[in-house]
């Protein structure tokens, strides 16, 4: 289908993985098929002059048939691609670090600080402001640092490492939510760069040099502890000014505090935590902390209501980095079709109300 659907209407799909649920509704059309089959045969004799409808009330399950797969159509989000003539400058290599510490998923700012984080890297990619040609990479941390993905052009397989970032299943057994490793987490981002630099390097003895078109993009609610971790830190931010690397923070949150009690009412007690964790977070709160920040981080934006984004501050931050001289280039972009697939969709069940 997908296929088909490429070579005779230019229509692609961003999770075509989707699609998968359109085997369902073949096996349902089977039993749509199989009861008008019946219907048919079980008809009764039609008088003289008399018109019968063979489908009769069967056109409101057809109708449904076609509204759930225009809907999961809509799902695996389709798209077009259209050219345009564009200026466009060089490449940038952008690591995405990510907070995913328990004090970003309370939801003083809905749907939570966690889901606002990954909307504003996902709108990076779906406004075009990450495109074809830059090389991004992905790091999530609490008390200790994960590496999602290295420094790679491929822009699909990041979007899809961002979209399985949430909350754990299950709070038992693993302690990564519990506090916020900052030191940890840029002493990984750059030795991740170290050491992907140092593989493609034909130099033996390869040192750190600093690269323009390269940032950091720090998403997290700023409720750090740095007071111990000071010596560290300055050691960590003493490599970054070698290598050239510039830290963009966006800060997520209100200024109010939160009981971080309230990331309980997701679980169940006793079967994804227990009574000695509800105890320990009892009377603690979290609070968005800009001035954190400030204490490694070059740039600095908040979101702290809903409708707020830093796709702006993000854009710029970005532009500062590309190198390589402005060209005039012609570039697909993507114009993604689902809004439109929804509404052929409602306009189907409109109809099949009426045929009841």
């Amino acid at each position: 289908m997908i296929g088909w659907l490429d070579h005779n209407f230019g229509i692609k799909f961003l999770d075509p993985d989707v699609l998968e649920l359109l085997n369902l509704v073949r096996w349902a059309a089977v039993l749509w098929l199989a009861s008008l089959f019946i219907r048919y045969m079980n008809r009764l004799k039609p008088s003289a002059g008399s018109r019968r409808s063979i489908l009769g009330p069967m056109k409101l399950w057809l109708c449904l048939l076609i509204s759930a797969c225009i809907v999961i159509v809509a799902a695996a989000r389709p798209y077009t691609d259209k050219g345009l003539v564009q200026i466009k400058r060089g490449n940038a290599e952008i690591v995405f670090i990510v907070d995913n510490s328990a004090s970003m998923w309370v939801e003083d700012i809905k749907p939570s600080r966690i889901e606002i984080a990954v909307r504003e890297i996902v709108g990076l990619y779906n406004a075009g402001i990450i495109s074809k040609g830059d090389k991004v990479a992905l790091i999530v941390f609490g008390r200790s640092s994960r590496k999602k993905l290295f420094l790679s052009t491929d822009l699909q397989r990041f979007v899809n490492e961002v979209y399985r970032i949430r909350r754990p299943p299950t709070l038992t057994g693993d302690m990564f939510p519990w506090a916020s490793d900052i030191p940890l987490v840029l002493e990984d981002a750059y030795e991740m760069l170290d050491a992907q630099d140092r593989v493609t390097s034909d130099n033996t003895n390869w040192q750190p040099t600093s690269s323009a078109n390269r940032l950091i993009v720090f998403l997290g609610d700023g409720d750090y502890e740095l007071d111990d971790n000071r010596e560290r830190l300055g050691r960590a931010l003493k490599e970054f000014v070698k290598r050239g690397l510039k830290i963009y923070a966006v800060g997520i949150g209100t200024r109010q505090g939160v009981p971080l009690t309230s990331v309980l009412r997701h679980y169940t007690f006793k079967k994804d935590y227990d009574e000695n964790l509800s105890r320990e977070l009892s009377g603690l709160t979290t609070v968005l902390k800009p001035s954190t920040f400030g204490e490694f981080a070059d740039s600095v934006m908040t979101i702290e209501t809903q409708g707020q984004s830093s796709e702006d501050f993000l854009h710029s931050s970005i532009n500062v980095h590309r190198k390589g001289p402005v060209q005039v280039v012609s570039e697909p972009i993507r114009h993604e079709l689902w809004r439109e697939f929804l509404i052929a969709a409602l306009i189907l069940f409109c109809l099949s109300l009426f045929l009841i």
